[in-house]
């Protein structure tokens, strides 16, 4: 049960041995800055024109379609930001 539970906690702080706290802070606002500017690239918001196929058989509606989207989009972020604070060799402290 802890294993289950620890796994759907937040996400530790950044780390990276002999980074300091303002170094790993400036690098955490570049990454969500370029994730974001890469996700605002990528997933650039237009209702589908038809319709998308629907969901369980029905039509979604326009406002169920922007909200699927927009999750899509905040998910795909929060990934690339993770991704870069990785590449910069920061690894998750345990929460």
């Amino acid at each position: 049960m802890a294993l289950g539970t620890a796994a759907c906690g937040p996400p530790g702080s950044w780390q990276r041995a002999d980074t300091g706290e303002a170094a790993t802070a400036a690098d955490w606002t570049q990454c969500k800055q370029a994730a974001k500017e890469e996700a605002d690239r990528r997933y650039v918001f237009s209702f589908p024109f038809p319709y998308p196929l629907g969901w369980a058989g029905r039509q979604p509606s326009y406002l169920e379609w922007q909200q699927r989207f927009e999750a899509v989009k905040s998910q795909e972020e929060s990934r690339l930001a993770d991704t870069c604070m990785r590449e910069k060799g920061y690894a998750r402290a345990a929460s």
